[in-house]
C-alpha cells in the first residue's frame, strides 16, 4: 500500500498542535480544551481559556492576569472560530486583534467545538472575575452579535 503525502502540515504547520491538543472535562461545562498548554502556536490558563498574547509563560496563570492599562473590557463568547482555531500564534486570534486595535482589552471565553449554550455556561461561570465588562461579542457559526452596555 503506497501512503499519501498530506501536505496539511507543509501549508499550516501550526495544525500539528491543534489536531493534538486535547480537552478537559469541566463541570457544567461538559468539555474544554487543554488547560495550561504553552507553546509557540496557542497558550491556555488554568481554565483552558485563550491567552491573547501571553509574554510571561512561567508566570501567568489566567487571562484575567493580563489585562491591558487604561483599556475597558469586553468578552468574545464564540466556538472554534472565536477560541482562534488555526491561528498561527496567540495574537492572530479575534479577541487579541480587536485588543489591539480599540480601546478594549477582550478577554477570550470561547472555546473548541462549544454549541450556544456553552458558550453562555462558561460565561456565567467565568464573568465575575471581569470587572466592569462594557461589551459583549457573540461570535458563533450563525450569527454575530455585538453589544455595548452602560
Amino acid at each position: 500500500m503506497i501512503k499519501k503525502k498530506s501536505f496539511k502540515y507543509d501549508l499550516v504547520p501550526q495544525s500539528k498542535l491543534y489536531d493534538v491538543m486535547q480537552a478537559n472535562w469541566r463541570p457544567f461545562l461538559m468539555f474544554n480544551q487543554e488547560s495550561n498548554l504553552r507553546s509557540n502556536v496557542c497558550n491556555t490558563d488554568i481554565y483552558g481559556l485563550r491567552f491573547n498574547n501571553l509574554r510571561d509563560k512561567k508566570k501567568s496563570i489566567s487571562i484575567f492576569d493580563n489585562i491591558g492599562k487604561g483599556k475597558k473590557t469586553g468578552v468574545i463568547l464564540g466556538n472554534s472560530t472565536a477560541f482562534g482555531e488555526g491561528a498561527s500564534k496567540d495574537e492572530m486570534t479575534i479577541s487579541s486583534l480587536l485588543s489591539n486595535i480599540s480601546n478594549y482589552h477582550f478577554f477570550n471565553l470561547c472555546g473548541r467545538g462549544f454549541s450556544g449554550i456553552q458558550e453562555i455556561i462558561n460565561y456565567v461561570i467565568l464573568s465575575h472575575k471581569i470587572k466592569k465588562i462594557k461589551k459583549i461579542i457573540l461570535q458563533s457559526i450563525e450569527m454575530m452579535i455585538s453589544k455595548e452596555l452602560k
